[in-house]
């Protein structure tokens, strides 16, 4: 399956953890909105496409994100990651 597009009205959500569940598809852009999120991890699954720029402006509190085992590909928004002050951990290995 894919990431339900419906988690970004989980508005009070701060953990999201979908690693190892196989889902494919892209990181959908509607992961800005929840604002609260400290980690995300997506690790071990076949999601393709890149990060999305917006995860740089939207995810203000977010300290850990991996995507690491993944088929990403494409260019890492590094402008906009910058803007993530509080994050602590950046997982991008094994990926294309």
């Amino acid at each position: 399956g894919t990431i339900p597009p419906a988690l970004q009205f989980l508005k009070s959500l701060v953990h999201l953890d979908l690693s190892s569940n196989l889902l494919t598809g892209t990181l959908p852009e509607e992961l800005a909105s929840l604002f609260r999120l400290k980690t995300i991890n997506l690790s071990k699954n076949l999601l393709t496409g890149s990060i999305p720029a917006s995860w740089g402006e939207g995810l203000a509190k977010l300290e850990k994100l991996d995507v690491s085992h993944n088929q990403l590909s494409g260019h890492v928004p590094t402008k906009e990651l910058s803007k993530l002050k509080h994050l602590k951990q950046l997982y991008l290995n094994d990926n294309r």
